[in-house]
């Protein structure tokens, strides 16, 4: 660290120029008796060095042992199952609107057509009419004409704030607007069903492939249903399997059990939800008049002309 120096200023403690080592680190010149505490000072400084360098050491342990991964990604879940949950609800909201909007255009041009029938069909009984109603009933045919066409431009765009927004004309009496209907307690969303007999969650077993069973204890993917309201009046519903997107049928005249593996929504597909008590409901197949009902098996048949406990089921929102 030291050499001997005879060329030298002095050492910087004391101003000796006799017998001094010149330090190769700072270039200064030290006296024997300094040298020893220049070189104890050094010591010093790689000693803090050090113990800096351990309670780093000791820092990075601890957050490499504890860091904030686990909590990162706890978040990142909840996000994802915030999203995919706001995907699900917007999904049904863009499902329900078309099928009542497009329904309601269907219903409203058929009440405007059998009016215009009606009165087409009168006047040719009593076989008084003029030039006057003949203009009266083209304008009222081309104004059906109109919302007929009209009625088919339905847009569906994807929206920076609401992911989808779906656009459906509106057709009205060719008189008047038409009031609302009243609506049911019972509106679209995801909901679990459990059997009232054996209290067991239904599922769509098998991602969908297998019949619907009242089998389960929790609700996972594979218990949750979404309700598609087709009729607010009627409660007339459909069921979609969340887990396969699927739609639960009561095919085969009933006699075989519930499955979810069709794509549209027809007469097999609907049902109708009939309150028993608060959240319990029985659930009557349109396709054939027979309420559906759940067997020793667990499993799902419309095939029950009278409801009792085995046709009851409780409906609860699930996220």
């Amino acid at each position: 660290m030291a050499t001997s120096n005879t060329n030298n200023i002095g050492c910087p403690y004391c101003g000796k120029t006799k017998a001094t080592s010149k330090c190769t680190g700072c270039t200064r010149d030290f006296c024997v008796d300094h040298l020893a505490e220049h070189q104890q000072n050094l010591r010093f400084q790689l000693d803090d060095i050090t113990n800096n360098h351990n309670m780093f050491r000791q820092s990075f342990n601890e957050y490499r042992n504890n860091s904030q991964i686990e909590k990162f990604i706890q978040q990142i879940d909840q996000w994802e199952k915030e999203a995919i949950f706001k995907i699900h609800q917007t999904a049904s909201e863009c499902r329900q609107s078309i099928i009542e909007g497009i329904n309601e255009n269907i219903r409203q041009i058929e009440v405007n057509f059998n009016e215009l029938t009606v009165s087409l069909e009168n006047i040719r009984k009593v076989n008084d009419f003029n030039e006057i109603d003949l203009d009266e009933f083209g304008q009222k045919l081309n104004q059906l004409k109109q919302q007929f066409l009209e009625s088919s431009h339905i847009s569906i765009r994807e929206d920076s704030t609401t992911l989808l927004s779906i656009k459906i004309p509106v057709i009205e009496s060719i008189e008047s607007i038409q009031t609302d209907k009243p609506i049911s307690k019972w509106n679209y969303g995801i909901y679990s069903i459990k059997s009232v007999i054996n209290k067991k969650i239904v599922t769509a077993g098998c991602w969908g492939m297998q019949s619907l069973a009242a089998n389960r204890y929790r609700v996972n993917q594979w218990e949750k249903f979404e309700i598609i309201i087709l009729d607010k009046q009627l409660n007339h519903i459909a069921l979609r399997a969340i887990v396969n997107g699927k739609y639960v049928t009561a095919a085969a005249d009933g006699k075989s059990p519930l499955i979810a593996k069709q794509t549209t929504i027809g007469e097999w597909e609907t049902f109708q939800l009939i309150e028993c008590a608060d959240d319990i409901v029985i659930i009557k197949s349109i396709g054939n008049n027979q309420f559906v009902s759940v067997k020793n098996s667990g499993s799902l048949i419309a095939d029950q002309e009278f409801a009792g406990v085995s046709e009851q089921f409780q409906l609860s929102p699930v996220y």
